[in-house]
Formats: C-alpha cells, sequence, structure tokens
C-alpha cells in the first residue's frame, strides 16, 4: 500500500514522501549520462536560400530564437537526425514537395515539427500539393519576414501553452485530479524549488556538501513525487556525485538543475491560469 504524506517545513513547504516497499531509493555506482539542458530558444531550420535566412535572422531576437541554415536537401537530412526543432522553414526551388515528404517521415524525429515552405509568385500553383502534403503554411513572396515572425509568435504560445498543460497533467495525475491539492503543490514547487537552488549554490560555494547533499535530497524528493522526471534525474545525479565526493561533476549537474528548474518556474503564470480557468 501507498501513502502520500505532505510535511512541511523550512527548507520545503513540501517535503513530499512517498513510501512503497517497491519505491525504496538505493544509491549505487553509476556512469553518469549526458542530459541535454533546456532552454528558452525557439530553434529554426531554414533551408535553401541563405539570403533570405539571413532575412529572417536579422529581425529575430537572438536571446529567444536560435537560426540553422542548411543549404542542400542532405545538409536539413542531417540537421534534423541532429537536433529538436520548433519551426522547418524550407526556401528551395526545386525538389521541394520531396524535402516536406522527407521532414514527415516516420523515422525522423522533428516529423511533427511545423513546416513552411516559401514560394515565388509563379511557384504559386505549387500551394494546394505542398499543403496537402502535410506542411502548415505557404507563404508567397519577398516580404515574408514579418509573416514567418506572426506565426513563430503564435507557434510559440501554443508551444508554451502545451508544456504547462503537460506539467498539470503530471501532477494531477498524482494528486487524482484533485484541483486544490494540485494548486497546492504548484505553488509550493514555484516557491521552494528557486530557494532550494540558492540552499545549494550557497552550500556549494562555501563547500558545505553536507547542506548541499541534504538539501538536493528533500528537493529530489518532492520532483520525484510530482512526476517531474526530467528534474528528478538531475537532482538523483546530483545527490549521487555529492554522496560519492565526485564534486568535479558536481557543478556541473547543479547548473544543469538550476536550468531545468528555472525552465520550469517559467511557466507559472501559464500553469495557474489554467488551473484557475478549470471548473
Amino acid at each position: 500500500m501507498t501513502s502520500l504524506i505532505l510535511v512541511l517545513g523550512p527548507y520545503s513547504a513540501i517535503r513530499t514522501l512517498l513510501f512503497s516497499r517497491d519505491n525504496i531509493l538505493t544509491y549505487q555506482a553509476l556512469s553518469i549520462p549526458t542530459i541535454k539542458n533546456p532552454t528558452d530558444f525557439f530553434d529554426v531550420l531554414f533551408a535553401g536560400n541563405r539570403l533570405k535566412a539571413a532575412l529572417l535572422e536579422s529581425r529575430l531576437d537572438q536571446k529567444t530564437y536560435r537560426l540553422v541554415f542548411a543549404r542542400q536537401e542532405q545538409d536539413v537530412l542531417v540537421q534534423l537526425q541532429m537536433r529538436a526543432f520548433d519551426l522547418i522553414v524550407l526556401a528551395f526551388n526545386k525538389n521541394i514537395l520531396e524535402i516536406i515528404k522527407l521532414t514527415k517521415s516516420a523515422n525522423i524525429p522533428n516529423n511533427r515539427t511545423p513546416v513552411v515552405a516559401l514560394l515565388n509568385p509563379q511557384e504559386i500553383n505549387q500551394k494546394i500539393h505542398l499543403l496537402d502534403a502535410g506542411i502548415e503554411d505557404c507563404l508567397i513572396g519577398d516580404t515574408f519576414e514579418n509573416q514567418i515572425i506572426d506565426l513563430i509568435n503564435d507557434w510559440k504560445s501554443k508551444k508554451n501553452n502545451t508544456m504547462a498543460l503537460n506539467y498539470i497533467a503530471l501532477i494531477s495525475d498524482r494528486t487524482k485530479h484533485n484541483q486544490r491539492l494540485t494548486v497546492t503543490i504548484f505553488n509550493k514547487l514555484f516557491e521552494e524549488l528557486p530557494w532550494q537552488i540558492k540552499i545549494i549554490k550557497e552550500a556549494l560555494d562555501r563547500q558545505d556538501y553536507k547542506l548541499a547533499v541534504e538539501t538536493v535530497h528533500i528537493l529530489h524528493g518532492s520532483v520525484s513525487l510530482c512526476n517531474l522526471e526530467e528534474i528528478r534525474k538531475i537532482a538523483f545525479f546530483l545527490e549521487s556525485c555529492l554522496r560519492s565526493k565526485n564534486y568535479d561533476a558536481v557543478y556541473e549537474y547543479f547548473l544543469m538543475l538550476e536550468t531545468y528548474i528555472l525552465n520550469f518556474t517559467s511557466y507559472r503564470n501559464l500553469i495557474l491560469a489554467n488551473l484557475q480557468s478549470t471548473p
């Protein structure tokens, strides 16, 4: 039988522990994998026309957007296999239908990423065929930058809302869809996780590894209970490094943990707004 207990305290107003005979945490020697840091960047793959890519990049806020250029079809395939993108822009003068089919193929990691094609006015007759192939939009003419920026802002808003709903679903599963408890847990997480990160950072700065590992352990318990698996993994590796005195890896994993938590808390307003609008 599994029981859920909320324990309030100065370091963690949600020192939440899940007790289960089947879920006893044991520490052991392990090889620590490389885990990608989350970012707030909106990543755009622009393929086919370097001048148009440069025009778009000049209009994007470099603190928010990253644009990767691919010249040829083979370059597109390489990039699609290497990393995740939030938007694919195709500006090829030929073979564009074949490239669209490539981006939508089942064995491509980015096969659900929105695709936009840029067409010259004389290519307008291709639009219906390209839309039928599964892309999201076709933009006609050379003055495309404002249209793409509008599309990016729209998709970025949808992406953020999707992330917020995903977090809500994870914690709602734990609370058996008790909305009041879900709101309480989110509020505690938004309050306590940044505070715990501050404590860990200050403890590491003065080499107080005892306090650091105690605080990471509390944080790890909270995010484990709440189904925040990506944060849980980093917290687990950080705690393991601290316990094994692998201090070279400690600071790397602390920075990753800090990044993940900042990313999570950036959805605070969206999450709480969605919860408040749910009857």
